[in-house]
């Protein structure tokens, strides 16, 4: 009798010794699995921050690296810059990559997330409106559309003064008609001066 209650007795604790591996090797399963699961959901979220920005600024040790993507996260371009550069979006469809060499010394490309189109570099631009882009150039104010494809193109000659002579401009719209509206300082009337300059820029 006494034989049968330890031989149950030594069963019961060998079942229960199995029990315990059998449990603890389930959690270490689970705890791997949801390692697995956080890095997938991490790597997925990195992704949908790419496809919504459609952009990724890294800097490698030696030189800044910026990536740029289509919509759905594929990579299409990548530039590379000693310096830091800036990455900001103009609107909901354009970014704007921007290097300085000091103030107010800058250059800028643009880049169109839906299109994929990548501008030439520009020397202190201002963007107008998702469509066009504005600089000085030899005294002259020259506005045109970003990617060049014949849409607008304007030169206004002044006695512009400095790097960034043109201190706010714009286009207006009224009807049929487009103006643009800038403002300068005037070194002949020792004033600031806004003028208003009728464009015609083709419907596209």
């Amino acid at each position: 009798m006494k034989m049968k209650k330890r031989a149950g007795f030594c069963f019961a604790i060998i079942i229960w010794i199995v029990s315990v591996c059998l449990w603890v090797s389930s959690e270490r399963v689970e705890g791997g699995d949801n390692t697995v699961e956080e890095k997938v959901v991490k790597e997925t979220e990195d992704a949908s921050m790419i496809e919504k920005k459609q952009y990724k600024k890294e800097y490698n040790g030696e030189e800044y690296i910026v990536y740029l993507y289509d919509e759905w996260g594929k990579e299409v371009d990548r530039m590379a810059f000693l310096k830091e550069p800036g990455v900001c979006e103009i609107g909901e469809d354009i970014l704007e990559v921007s290097i300085s060499f000091g103030s107010p010394v800058r250059y800028d490309v643009y880049f169109h997330k839906k299109t994929l189109q990548q501008s030439q570099a520009y020397f202190n631009s201002m963007p107008l409106s998702e469509k066009y882009v504005s600089y000085v150039d030899d005294n002259k104010l020259i506005v045109h559309d970003i990617f060049l494809e014949g849409i607008l193109y304007e030169e206004i000659i002044r006695d512009f003064v400095g790097y960034t002579p043109i201190s706010d401009i714009y286009i207006f719209s009224s009807s049929n008609r487009k103006a643009l509206i800038f403002e300068y300082y005037n070194k002949k009337e020792g004033e600031t001066v806004t003028e208003a300059v009728e464009i015609f820029p083709k419907d596209k």
